[in-house]
């Protein structure tokens, strides 16, 4: 039998530390802990205890446990499980992104996003279709479009008639190019990004976006509303109604519109006017938005509006509409929304400014080189056609050994790897060759830089090696204690049963009052009804007691309430004013009732049934066994504590 082995002294020892390796605080058979990670879960959780030699021995002893616990499920190779495998990535896989990120990017662009989430831009736009795939040819001849339509803008040309004419945004028909209010993360980032630098009346260049070329012209600029709420007022009018239809719906609002001007509610003849059936049952209140969310001179008219005010009707695509704004809630503080601006950054192209920049500082950290000339046997190998056609080939044999690139001292990429990964992605492709493949190289060799990285996140960082340690350490201890503890106590029925009879004496209830408490209202005589109540009380007397003194009083109202119950003392006031004597006593005389209590007989102290405190003894049985089986795991496993290392911390 293996036994726990505290060493207080051992000069060995100490000379083997002096030499410069590790402190070893703790050994469980061969497998060693450092003082340092000892020191790193102290401190982490007692961050606001003081620090005693005492505090540092009591926690050592729960520290040994919690090693022993996964000790244990490591050698019952619970970490080669599948599901603790997954479990652990899953975690990794959101702890490494802080060290995929760039900081500094990261800060600039919410900074950024704030400040633009200050502001409305109404704007107008004319569209230049580019198409994913689209060979460079394709793509010069509609820049080059694009560029004429610009010039002539430049030099007065009307944008609304200029959109009608060459905008490819389905919308313009009905638009004329206008996309009304927006703020940030409304646009995809580069259209943002033009928006917010232009000036009021000022056209851009070119703006370049995965949709094609935008020629963006800025017609309006003001402070954001924040959150608005509002509500409006319908008449539907599609785009295809007839001149009679079109007269009759504005007949209609002008109808309603005078109905609020003569003093109608907003809410009422929303209610019953209003053609918007999701709105209309609620007085025509609309969901809280920002400003992007609606067709673009419904906006205006709602921001041109003061709170508690209402418009004069106005025609939209949809119909014609009375908006009346309720109330605006300005943008929240950077600390408040903080959150919610970097989870909104993360899901848009922004969050990979943050990412490039991380993989350019690695591929200086890493001295990432690259053969040239490989990479330009591979591109006149690989037969254009066949990027298309799904009929990959190359026209010449390459040695797919040879490599690519090298950084890290040891990493190296392969020509024949890159090809396979082209080979994958050529049938997604109808670029030109040579560009498709130089995309690729740089994607697959970016990945390739970050999946090493990723790796070697342990090694290069020992907070993330302590902050992946824990996780590991962590899992493993709650899969072993559910499985040894937890789920034990709570299939084992026999056993908590057991449990229950040898311990029942310390689950017993205090002295107890088994009492009744009545209630009589309205009323009367005190001392007569107290000794109506005396007389005919008996268990289940209640009807026989209010029947008597309902004739006494000549009054039917009269009623009586009864509430049984047994108490503890200090859980009931009137029980514990009677001073635990049996019988009866008035507990309470009010203005419209008297409340009498009567004491039927004192219970002296018993256990409590199982089935009342099955919850408690279930927790104290899971106790019993984690004691139990923590004292198994110190006689199964030779354990060595080194406690003199203790006052290298008080030190």
């Amino acid at each position: 039998m293996k036994r726990l082995v505290l060493i207080t002294l051992l000069l060995v020892i100490t000379s083997i530390y002096a030499q410069g390796q590790k402190d070893v605080i703790l050994q469980i058979d061969n497998e060693q802990v450092t003082l340092e990670e000892f020191k790193r879960i102290y401190f982490k959780n007692n961050k606001d205890s003081a620090l005693t030699r005492e505090s540092l021995e009591e926690y050592l002893e729960l520290f040994i446990n919690f090693k022993l616990k996964v000790y244990e499920a490591k050698a019952l190779d619970l970490h080669k499980q599948d599901k603790f495998v997954k479990e652990l990535a899953t975690y990794r896989q959101q702890l490494v992104k802080p060290y995929l990120t760039d900081s500094a990017t990261d800060e600039q662009l919410i900074r950024e996003a704030y400040e633009r989430m200050k502001y409305i831009v109404r704007a107008k736009h004319i569209l230049f279709k580019v198409p994913q795939k689209a060979k460079p040819a394709d793509t010069l001849k509609i820049y080059n479009q694009a560029k004429e339509v610009l010039a002539k803008l430049k030099n007065g040309a009307d944008f609304e008639n200029m959109a009608k004419k060459h905008s490819m945004d389905p919308s313009v028909r009905y638009n004329n190019g206008d996309l009304g209010y927006f703020s940030a993360f409304k646009m995809v980032y580069p259209f943002e990004n033009a928006a917010f630098s232009l000036d009021e009346g000022e056209i851009s260049d070119l703006v370049r976006t995965n949709f094609g070329y935008h020629i963006i012209k800025v017609t309006d600029r003001l402070p954001a509303p924040g959150t608005v709420e509002a509500a409006h007022i319908m008449i539907r009018l599609p785009q295809s109604a007839t001149p009679e239809q079109a007269k009759a719906a504005k007949l209609r609002i002008e109808e309603l519109y005078n109905k609020l001007e003569a003093g109608a509610n907003f809410a009422d003849v929303a209610r019953k006017h209003s053609e918007d059936p999701q709105t209309a049952k609620k007085g025509g209140q609309l969901p809280k938005f920002t400003p992007g969310r609606m067709l673009p001179n419904f906006e205006e008219k709602i921001f041109s509006q003061q709170e508690g005010t209402y418009s004069e009707p106005f025609r939209t695509k949809v119909g014609w509409h009375i908006v009346k704004l309720i109330s605006k809630q300005p943008t929240e503080p950077l600390a408040k929304i903080r959150p919610q601006i970097k989870r909104k950054l993360s899901k848009t192209a922004r969050a990979n400014l943050s990412r490039k920049k991380v993989v350019q500082r690695l591929k200086m950290e890493y001295n990432l080189q690259c053969n040239k000339k490989v990479m330009n046997e591979l591109v006149a190998a690989i037969n254009n056609d066949s990027l298309i056609n799904k009929k990959w080939h190359l026209d010449q044999e390459i040695n797919t050994d040879e490599v690519l690139c090298t950084f890290a001292d040891d990493a190296k990429l392969k020509v024949g790897e890159l090809a396979q990964y082209i080979k994958k992605r050529a049938k997604q492709s109808k670029e030109d060759a040579e560009q498709f493949i130089s995309s690729q190289k740089e994607n697959y060799v970016n990945n390739k830089i970050i999946e090493y990285e990723k790796a070697h996140l342990e090694e290069k960082y020992p907070d993330f090696a302590w902050l992946m340690k824990e996780y590991h350490d962590g899992i493993l201890l709650f899969n072993i204690t559910d499985s040894v503890v937890w789920k034990k106590a709570v299939k084992d029925t026999a056993g908590l049963k057991a449990y229950y009879e040898d311990h029942k004496n310390e689950y017993m209830w205090d002295k107890r009052m088994q009492a009744e408490i009545i209630e009589v209202s309205p009323s009367y005589k005190l001392r007569k009804t107290q000794r109506i109540i005396k007389k005919h009380y008996k268990k289940g007397s209640k009807d026989q007691i209010e029947s008597h003194l309902q004739n006494t009083y000549e009054d039917t109202t009269i009623n009586v309430i009864f509430d049984s119950g047994i108490y503890e003392k200090g859980t009931n006031k009137y029980v514990d004013a009677t001073n635990w004597e049996t019988g009866l006593h008035l507990a309470e005389e009010l203005d419209n009732k008297q409340i009498f209590i009567y004491n039927d007989k004192i219970l002296e102290p018993q256990p409590k049934a199982f089935s009342d405190i099955k919850g408690l003894v279930t927790a104290d049985y899971q106790n019993y066994l984690e004691q139990k089986w923590i004292a198994s795991l110190r006689e199964k496993y030779e354990v060595e504590v080194h406690k003199e290392l203790l006052d290298k911390l008080l030190n």
